[in-house]
């Protein structure tokens, strides 16, 4: 069974990737080169017409880097379609050559502005909407042509229509980043590393923890709000003696000298940023969190200390990839921009962990940013 899905799957891409060598073997792009008979068919029959040429945008999807940034993109190529291209062989010429390429350079100069578009404004409207603008945009320009230059008898009409044609071609900037604006909210997700180091006297009595952070930021414009969490254990330097609540009566314990110790905090915290490039965000931060030590002694009674703490501090983001992505579906615009970071946040905190202990930590986490964000 495994084996028959197997073969069905490969017959299916192999057509697949026939019909598509198929499909462009019957088209010439205009970036290969000019116009020649050979890609006419001649015909001997009667009519109006001395020749007929049929053109397409064939669409795909490109990716391009530009320096850490990426763009995914839905781009078009002008195609000329061999099948339903034709020529009167009695009217074969130069002169016909010549108007025929015209119109070949001005389904480009529109392809090229389409183009533009997309990259701006895919998703505001659909790819079927654009197109149907400037192939309705396309058709009134070519029938313009063919009425004044007698479809390519007049010259010198084909003369000011090449030269028009060729000032807009020479426009082109597809090798440059596209433009795009972003929308106002976005939001990201880290997991990583954290420590947190006791300062002055507490230091003696409680050695760095170290484990593991995780978040959630929603962000407006330059602005952060974050929910942030860490855990992680670490040893105790000396002996401490505290007032613990046992079984509902006010005990005294110790947590003893080079035990393990707990610590987990939970902290909401806002930020702006005063930097934010294309390679990295910075925003100093302010927060409340609530703050939790535990420790199980020696009699296997679990104790804890917990209160609130303040903190203040700086974000730093720096970004190593940013992905940009225009593309097309049927069933989505496709415009989304995302960013992958390696957050650093370094913060002070005070806790107030109980009476006469208020100790400051020094707190570091280095974490594995996913950031997301729609475009205008």
């Amino acid at each position: 069974m495994k084996r028959t899905i197997l073969i069905t799957a490969l017959i299916m891409a192999m057509a697949h990737i026939s019909f598509a060598q198929g499909i462009e073997s019957s088209m010439k792009f205009w970036d290969e080169g000019r116009l020649t008979w050979d890609d006419f068919n001649k015909r001997n029959t009667d009519g109006y017409e001395k020749s007929n040429i049929s053109t397409s945008f064939y669409r795909y999807t490109d990716t391009q880097k530009y320096g850490n940034l990426k763009v995914i993109r839905t781009k078009l190529r002008t195609a000329l379609n061999k099948e339903s291209t034709w020529v009167r062989t009695e009217y074969i010429s130069d002169k016909l050559l010549r108007y025929n390429q015209l119109v070949f350079d001005m389904a480009e100069a529109t392809r090229q502005e389409m183009q533009n578009e997309i990259d701006v404004n895919l998703g505001k409207y659909s790819y079927e909407e654009i197109l149907k603008f400037y192939r309705d945009k396309y058709n009134v320009k070519l029938q313009e042509l063919r009425e004044e230059t007698m479809e390519g008898d007049r010259e010198d009409i084909i003369l000011k229509y090449e030269q028009e044609v060729a000032g807009q071609l020479a426009k082109e900037t597809e090798d440059s980043v596209p433009e795009f604006d972003l929308n106002n909210w976005g939001y990201s997700y880290h997991i990583g590393f954290r420590s947190a180091f006791m300062t002055g006297k507490s230091s003696m009595y409680l050695k760095p923890t170290y484990g593991i952070s995780l978040g959630f930021d929603i962000t407006y414009k330059r602005s952060m709000l974050s929910l942030y969490m860490g855990v992680g254990s670490g040893k105790i330097g000396a002996d401490m003696d505290m007032i613990a609540t046992i079984d509902g009566r006010e005990t005294e314990v110790t947590w003893a000298r080079g035990k393990k110790y707990s610590s987990m905090e939970t902290d909401l915290i806002y930020g702006y940023s005063v930097i934010d490039n294309g390679f990295m965000r910075l925003a100093p931060i302010i927060g409340i969190g609530m703050n939790n030590l535990s420790h199980k002694t020696d009699s296997e009674t679990n104790t804890s200390m917990t209160g609130m703490h303040l903190l203040g501090g700086v974000d730093i983001n720096w970004k190593l990839l940013r992905t940009a992505s225009i593309t097309y579906t049927p069933w989505w615009g496709g415009r989304t921009y995302g960013e992958t970071s390696l957050k650093t946040r370094i913060f002070v905190a005070r806790s107030n962990l109980m009476q006469g202990f208020n100790p400051y930590s020094i707190n570091l986490a280095i974490a594995f940013d996913l950031y997301g964000r729609g475009m205008k």
